[in-house]
């Protein structure tokens, strides 16, 4: 209405869409009734905008049918960091060196990860940020002295951390619809910094890790598999800067802030 009324430009950003965002619990028929009705209304009102933004490529299935003008995929990415990291700032523990910064919830399979740490010699997770198991975190770390939670921290030290880790991980319950098309900052993150990754299958951001070779991707809630990849990247530093050194090409290359924030840019000039 204001865009028809003030005859303005229109630019319309998708993140999440709200019925794939509803909890498991949800009752199925009321899910898909809100998912019709959302979708209908959103995909109307998709007509009227003159740019369509959305975080990748998977979330096109959500839009498609409605009437695009113009569609800009902006990843989820932050700006580069690197050259603003003294190398001299990396932990000089002996140990293997895991780090998680995010949300704190059982679909993020931080458990899975914790069981697998627990089994393994020479090996440290730590974890950050806040949520609503942050209980089961904390009671962990006072069953071993391999985990380490350090609370909510500034996004400067998230960043700091992730480049003193060996291994990155990001782990979505793909039961949880949401999480089929989620694009995190903390794949993103990790091939900034040039570290691998371990993800779970079944989220676009495999597809990434698979297409750029930056990381190892294991079934969602297999301890086993997450134990053979920490195993395989520990015991093997030529493979780790080999994956490492792909996500930062990448990300350099193609995902970057930088090339997404043109990318922004260019598409508001456009309409200027």
């Amino acid at each position: 209405m204001v865009k028809l009324i003030k005859r303005v430009k229109l630019y319309y950003t998708i993140y999440d869409f709200y019925a794939s965002h509803l909890p498991n619990g949800f009752p199925r028929y009321l899910r898909k009734l809100i998912r019709i009705q959302v979708a209908f209304i959103e995909k109307y009102g998709i007509g009227f905008t003159d740019a369509l933004f959305l975080v990748d490529e998977s979330r096109y299935e959500e839009v498609k049918g409605a009437q695009i003008k113009k569609l800009e995929y902006i990843y989820n990415t932050p700006p580069d960091s690197m050259q603003n990291y003294n190398v001299e700032q990396q932990s000089s523990n002996n140990d293997f060196l895991i780090f998680y910064g995010g949300l704190l919830h059982k679909s993020r399979g931080l458990e899975y990860m914790i069981g697998a740490v627990k089994v393994i010699d020479n090996v440290k997770l730590i974890i950050a940020g806040t949520g609503v198991d942050v209980d089961i975190i904390k009671k962990a770390t006072q069953q071993t002295n391999k985990i380490n939670y350090i609370g909510y921290i500034s996004y400067e030290k998230l960043i700091k951390y992730t480049m003193q880790a060996d291994l990155l991980f990001a782990f979505y319950d793909p039961s949880v619809p949401n999480n089929k098309r989620a694009s995190p900052n903390k794949l993103f993150e990790a091939m900034m910094c040039g570290k691998p990754i371990i993800v779970s299958d079944g989220s676009s951001m495999t597809n990434i890790v698979r297409s750029e070779n930056c990381g190892l991707v294991v079934p969602f809630g297999d301890v086993r598999a997450i134990i053979d990849s920490i195993n395989k990247l520990k015991t093997d530093e030529k493979l780790r800067y080999y994956l490492g050194s792909n996500g930062r090409r990448a990300y350099r290359n193609k995902y970057s802030w930088s090339i997404m924030e043109k990318r922004l840019l260019d598409a508001y000039y456009e309409g200027v």
